[in-house]
């Protein structure tokens, strides 16, 4: 399969593109959100939210600390406090719900 995002083969039946983490399913393409779609809310989220910390993780440059963490779908969001991770996310979601998450 080709992602209809980026151009770069993807394995039959995957979700996401590792290439890029935009969507594979059938959503109608204005539905879908890229992975720079996704930066981008993370970056305004964090201004929005200055007591949230948002840190960037290449799996691909730092398949240890991927490993570590159990990420096999990308993007995969891992909320922590206090050091303990509170919540998990793997896909593309909403700024909304991003925010919520976050709260």
């Amino acid at each position: 399969m080709i992602c209809p995002n980026c151009g770069k083969e993807a394995a039959d039946g995957a979700l996401f593109c590792t290439g890029c983490g935009g969507r594979l399913d059938n959503l109608p393409k204005q539905e879908k959100m890229t992975a720079s779609e996704n930066s981008k809310i993370l970056h305004e989220l964090e201004t929005e939210m200055p007591d949230v910390q948002i840190g960037k993780v290449n799996v691909d440059e730092q398949m240890d600390l991927a490993r570590q963490f159990r990420v096999v779908s990308i993007p995969t969001l891992i909320i922590f406090k206090n050091g303990q991770e509170v919540q998990r996310m793997v896909g593309v979601t909403s700024k909304e719900e991003l925010k919520d998450a976050l709260k």
